[in-house]
């Protein structure tokens, strides 16, 4: 794995990620492609990583670039409560239990949204490119990193595993339904989400980005020997 460095580091950083937290921090950087993705990202000025999650690329931007500002929020409390565990905690990154709603200026020079936005109701992408579009300064960034539904055996292959797993943790958490410390503990590795997943062709997403104003480029970023079909959506205010 390239940066594999960078990646013992910032799972070093997490002081109680549990083994299998560890697997999916692992297997977060293994499919997606950190390359591409700083070929967009700046070095320095202001950065809103938006549904950060707990805080995993977050910190990886922030570790590899001092001078750039990076805010992290999600609204998931649970999920920013363990992104602030950490042994170090950079001076150029905060976090915050917020919606995107909240900023209502151009404060941005980018934005990231990392396999965020299939988790979002289509009606309501198009109201989230909005508030994007509005929280970036005149020439700001906004990089969305997904999975590209046009490629179909791998996205048919992805989707399916995430299904039978979605399925697989209903039943765990059905089972262990008197243990609030099991159901706390499946929540925090599998979130609270019900397998509800709002994938977009590329054509689709790309519409909804320029009736907000964006002007967008599509590149395919599917590592090489990856099952995982990643797009990137490079959209210009």
């Amino acid at each position: 794995m390239k940066y594999r460095k960078d990646y013992q580091k910032i799972k070093n950083n997490y002081i109680y990620l549990n083994q299998i937290e560890r697997l999916i921090l692992w297997s977060r950087f293994k499919i997606t492609p950190i390359d591409s993705l700083l070929d967009f990202v700046p070095s320095r000025g202001r950065l809103l990583d938006l549904g950060c999650g707990f805080g995993s690329f977050a910190y990886f931007f922030a570790f590899l670039y001092p001078q750039l500002e990076i805010t992290a929020i999600d609204p998931a409390e649970d999920r920013i409560s363990l992104a602030k565990k950490v042994y170090f905690h950079p001076s150029n990154l905060s976090f915050a239990s917020k919606d995107i709603k909240e900023i209502t200026q151009n404060y941005f020079d980018a934005i990231t949204i990392i396999d965020v936005i299939y988790l979002i109701p289509p009606e309501n992408q198009f109201e989230l490119f909005k508030h994007c579009f509005i929280s970036l300064k005149k020439g700001g960034s906004l990089i969305i990193k997904s999975m590209n539904k046009e490629r179909f055996f791998r996205f048919f292959l992805i989707t399916s595993t995430n299904k039978v797993l979605t399925w697989i943790f209903g039943v765990v958490r059905i089972l262990f339904f008197f243990s609030p410390k099991a159901r706390s503990f499946l929540n925090r590795i599998a979130g609270t989400r019900h397998g509800v997943y709002n994938f977009c062709s590329p054509y689709q997403t790309k519409k909804q980005l320029e009736e907000n104003g964006f002007k967008v480029e599509i590149y395919d970023a599917t590592i090489f020997n990856s099952v995982y079909p990643s797009i990137i959506y490079m959209c210009i205010k």
